[in-house]
């Protein structure tokens, strides 16, 4: 949630002079970084709790990793998206689809 909200504290801050761009989008990558990074650590300790045998193992895996890859590919459209509406949409979508996701992964029941 930090990277959409240094997102938009950039474009809102510092709209038409540049200042401070430089490092804010400095940790707006490094909190993009740190995320991912937390990502992927996670989803491979619970896919590997999760599946039910170690020959399965390898297909879960698989599976993950390409519903984890799926968003990187759609870098391309956002930057469309940012020529075309701007920076602001792009970081407040962002900013919705994270709350989105900690509002679903708030509803998940244990074990």
């Amino acid at each position: 949630m930090i990277a959409p909200a240094l997102g938009i504290f950039l474009y809102l801050g510092s709209e038409g002079t540049g200042r401070w761009a430089f490092s804010l989008f400095v940790c707006i990558v490094l909190a993009i970084g740190i995320a991912s990074t937390g990502i992927d650590l996670a989803t491979k300790n619970q896919v590997l709790d999760l599946a039910p045998d170690e020959a399965v193992r390898p297909m879960y895996i698989g599976v993950n990793d390409t519903l984890v890859g799926l968003p990187t590919m759609l870098l391309v459209s956002t930057g469309f998206i940012i020529d075309v509406f701007g920076f602001l949409p792009v970081f407040v979508g962002i900013a919705a689809l994270t709350v989105a996701g900690a509002v679903g992964a708030s509803r998940l029941r244990s074990p």
